[in-house]
């Protein structure tokens, strides 16, 4: 039985990571930013991406330094461009070994009745079309080295439906649930 304390615990994390390149999305919201720290605290080098590049500057400022993390600015609505993004980290890093997928978009008149063509249309190419480019992305160099690990961000309306998340958000956390699930079939 290992009686490590918890101090040494802390200090063995600091390189647990060491060597491993991670991408993060929507990394400059509250989940994705905090995902990204902690990934370099345990000594990944980390890619923050984002739609907002002022936003994804100043959160890759908090995450790291220019040794730790560097921005990526991406919107994630457009596939070719996220295929582009992804095989030139992998030429330019030699590797994406974590993907995290905790990009998400809400439109603020989310309710059925209220929810136009274009807001239904932009969070799901952003919450579920971009999930899926980055995972069909990114897999084919983990499945190449035998080694890489992909989380995707749902939530827990993806389980239980509510009136407040409206139908277009729901749908696509529900959506991310199955995508997730259905990778290694």
């Amino acid at each position: 039985m290992n009686h490590q304390n918890q101090g040494d615990r802390m200090n063995d994390s600091r390189t647990e990571l060491a060597g491993k390149v991670a991408w993060v999305h929507g990394a400059y919201g509250a989940v994705g930013l905090s995902i990204a720290q902690e990934l370099v605290r345990a000594g990944a080098y980390v890619v923050l991406s984002g739609r907002n590049p002022e936003a994804l500057q100043a959160a890759t400022r908090q995450a790291g330094t220019p040794d730790q993390a560097e921005a990526l600015a991406l919107d994630l609505s457009q596939g070719q461009a996220v295929y582009d993004a992804a095989d030139e980290l992998e030429a330019r890093l030699g590797r994406v070994d974590i993907l995290v997928n905790s990009a998400g978009v809400n439109p603020s008149k989310r309710h059925f009745r209220d929810l136009s063509i274009a807001d239904w249309k932009n969070t799901v190419d952003v919450n579920l079309s971009g999930m899926f480019y980055t995972c069909q992305a990114t897999l084919k160099g983990m499945r190449a080295r035998k080694d890489g690990v992909i989380v995707n961000i749902s939530s827990w309306t993806g389980r239980y439906a509510a009136y407040f998340s409206g139908p277009a958000y729901a749908s696509t956390k529900r959506a991310t649930l199955a995508l997730t699930e259905a990778i290694n079939l």
